[in-house]
């Protein structure tokens, strides 16, 4: 199985890949959804996992912190989680969805993150 902790947050300036908020197209966005491929190399099977949100929240991301539920805080968005069977070899990987400003009033298209495989 897999236990695992994301970090999300919009670049800051000065940061390699920094687009501001008119080159992005937006000052916040916010989490959507989520797409998790779990690859088990014992049996050579791949788990699809889709779902709104990351364990049950929606963060909106902004230059320098998140808001959630409210309350705004400093910094990158941090979250844990497992999935999986124990023990089985593999990778686990995916991609996260968001929407510009926020899903209550979007301002655009959604859009994905593809995230790299964990070993």
């Amino acid at each position: 199985g897999y236990i695992y902790c994301i970090r999300i947050r919009l670049l800051r300036p000065g940061e390699d890949g920094y687009q501001s908020p008119d080159e992005r197209g937006f000052e916040t966005c916010q989490l959507q959804s989520r797409h998790w491929r779990i690859k088990n190399d014992d049996t050579q099977t791949t788990d699809n996992v889709d779902g709104q949100g990351v364990i049950g929240m929606y963060p909106i991301l902004h230059e320098g912190g998140y808001t959630l539920s409210g309350q705004s805080s400093i910094g990158a968005f941090q979250y844990q989680s497992c999935t999986g069977p124990k023990g089985k070899r593999g990778s686990f990987g995916g991609r996260i969805g968001f929407v510009p400003g926020s899903l209550h009033t979007p301002l655009g298209p959604p859009f994905m993150v593809d995230l790299g495989d964990f070993l």
